[in-house]
């Protein structure tokens, strides 16, 4: 996925992966940002209507937070995600 997106890309592979659909680019690879992102822009696609889980609730973030591990790997990240 990384070579075909960016065939200079080297390094470690990491998943997941969010790609921007159509444009195939690299949205996130950073597990947590993704949770984040689809729990924040993507909840009304949920086929579970009123009971779709939430994914970073505002009551757990800090024990969520805290389970991350910032790693050395490079990092595409873009703010402007939207899902529709």
């Amino acid at each position: 996925m990384y070579l075909a997106l960016d065939p200079s890309a080297h390094g470690r592979v990491t998943v997941p992966v969010l790609l921007e659909p159509g444009r195939n680019r690299i949205v996130n690879n950073e597990s947590k940002e993704v949770v984040r992102l689809l729990n924040q822009h993507c909840r009304h696609l949920s086929s579970f209507g009123d009971a779709v889980p939430d994914l970073y609730p505002a009551d757990k973030r800090d024990v969520i937070d805290g389970l991350y591990v910032p790693t050395s790997l490079p990092k595409y990240g873009r703010e402007d995600v939207a899902c529709s």
